[in-house]
């Protein structure tokens, strides 16, 4: 009896030590896959956010001519009576929009001195 307690002993210890192994093995190999992973990810987000930059400057210059448009067509509708108010609506609009395109600038110049 106690020569198959050993035997059943042995067995175990060496069925938990391959088993450890191919734990390891495996735990190994999805650390390799996930640090792929990782990289491909932080590959399509670096260049979806350049996209997004790109665009961004585009879309602040269009906002800011379309805030033109709109407050000459009231300043022609009214006769210029309210050119105080949209004056100021000018301004405030182009003061956002060189704040996005700084912003954009000094986030170029931040990843360009990470390269």
């Amino acid at each position: 009896m106690n020569d198959r307690v050993e035997q059943a002993k042995g067995a175990a210890a060496g069925a938990a030590a391959k088993a450890q192994e191919q734990a390891g093995d495996l735990a190994a190999k999805a650390q390799e896959q996930a640090t792929g992973l990782a990289a491909k990810a932080q590959e399509h987000a670096a260049g979806l956010a350049a996209k997004a930059q790109e665009h961004g400057a585009g879309i602040a210059g269009q906002v800011s001519d379309a805030i033109d448009m709109a407050t000459d067509f009231v300043d022609s509708k009214t006769g210029g009576k309210l050119s105080q108010v949209t004056e100021k609506v000018d301004g405030v609009a182009s003061g956002l929009v060189d704040k996005v395109q700084n912003a954009d600038n000094e986030s170029d110049a931040d990843g360009a001195a990470g390269s």
